[in-house]
């Protein structure tokens, strides 16, 4: 019995699902300071390179856009990835299925207390993954079901596109990162 007690070892098998899991308890208490674009606590680790090239992009061009704006303007955080100002207060993996070209997990998420959604709202998040090396990474954000009614038009790859693309000259940083 005294065995069931252990902590897992580092060296235990990291499956997709725990990848995404701990990535989303994470950016669920970001720091915009810290936020996930900034990759300053190794959240590309988790993310594909399309997804981390498109990041990068998006936040140069978010920092030129912000420099030339007098209006805060969105850049590469929780609430990008949720699509949602307010975002979760959880959320905790329910499948991991396998799709063309990756896999899917499906995700519920849930508002708590001292948060604007009712608490008890619940919205599902689909993320897809792509192997990278050895890696299952996120590659890509689409928002389910939701309770309050609420659809997002967008998934997260055209969010960070749309982010790269708010300063009067967007090219420099696409250029800067590779992409004509």
């Amino acid at each position: 019995l005294f065995f069931l007690c252990l902590p897992v070892s580092a060296n235990a098998q990291e499956t997709p699902a725990n990848r995404v899991q701990h990535f989303i308890d994470k950016i669920l208490n970001e720091k915009f300071g810290d936020r996930f674009g900034l990759n300053q606590s190794g959240q590309f680790g988790v993310l594909s390179k399309r997804l981390i090239n498109l990041i990068k992009i998006a936040e140069c061009d978010c920092e030129k856009a912000n420099n030339e704006e007098s209006r805060p303007l969105p850049w590469v955080d929780a609430d990008m990835f949720f699509d949602r100002w307010d975002t979760p207060t959880a959320c905790s993996v329910k499948t991991t299925t396998p799709v063309a070209g990756g896999l899917s997990i499906s995700m519920d998420c849930i508002w708590g207390k001292n948060k604007d959604h009712q608490p008890g709202s619940k919205m599902q998040v689909l993320v897809k993954l792509v192997k990278d090396g050895v890696h299952w990474n996120i590659d890509n954000v689409i928002h389910g079901q939701q309770e309050d009614g609420a659809s997002t038009k967008t998934d997260l790859i055209q969010r960070v596109t749309q982010a790269g693309n708010q300063s009067t000259d967007p090219a420099v940083c696409k250029k800067a990162f590779g992409v004509n």
